[in-house]
């Protein structure tokens, strides 16, 4: 199993960061690579990606949704759990902690350039949701 462990401060509220996280279609704007998430059904979506330079598709589960705190989702075929947790920094600004854990033969690409891509891609995604979060105030 991989992992990822990536923070960021954006300068928004916990209340409007969570709810721009949460607005799932809109995911290709700042993560890298996400060509569409659909909501398919309560808490259910559609990923299409690209990974390592190949095209993926796979479902995902939100398992826990705490209101302005935490989101957790799990693939419905095994090859990742997450969550994106929120904390209050003050009142402008708010800690974005988002943990990946990942099954690497689940994904059909090579394990070393996975680890790297996502670790990037992670790390990318924050900064580009940062970016979007700062272009919004």
């Amino acid at each position: 199993m991989g992992f990822v462990d990536e923070t960021i401060v954006v300068a928004l509220d916990v209340p409007d960061a969570y709810s721009l996280w949460l607005d799932y279609e809109h995911y290709p704007r700042f993560m890298r690579g996400v060509e569409r998430v659909e909501v398919i059904g309560y808490c259910r979506l559609r990923w299409t990606a690209r990974v390592c330079g190949s095209v993926a598709s796979w479902e995902v589960e939100v398992v826990d949704h705490i209101q302005d705190t935490r989101l957790r989702w799990r693939a419905c075929d095994g090859r990742e759990t997450g969550d994106v947790d929120f904390q209050k920094v003050d009142a402008a600004s708010t800690l974005v902690h988002y943990q990946l854990e990942y099954e690497p033969e689940l994904w059909g690409v090579d394990v070393d350039a996975l680890r790297g891509c996502l670790q990037a891609r992670v790390r990318g995604d924050l900064e580009a949701f940062r970016e979007l979060v700062e272009a919004r105030v």
